[in-house]
């Protein structure tokens, strides 16, 4: 995967995978789950993303939740700032 170095006015730069997100949001729900409304998609996208980020494994973190990740990583953080 290609890194990203684009940045916004102000901000961390971008991830890489930011653009591969978007890509799963298309690919795994608007393109199956046709909507007739902006409201009715936002609800469904919003469900969606609570599934991408707290049950679905992600290839580009070694099959890892990424909610388990992150809270893995901020133990981490704590256990070795503790010591």
């Amino acid at each position: 995967m290609k890194s990203s170095n684009r940045r916004l006015r102000g901000s961390e730069p971008l991830r890489s995978s930011t653009p591969l997100r978007g890509a799963s949001i298309k690919r795994e729900y608007i393109y199956l789950n046709p909507c007739d409304n902006a409201i009715e998609m936002r609800k469904g996208i919003e469900k969606f993303m609570q599934y991408y980020n707290t049950e679905r494994h992600h290839q580009g973190i070694d099959n890892e939740i990424p909610e388990r990740k992150y809270e893995n990583n901020k133990l981490l953080i704590r256990t070795h700032k503790a010591a």
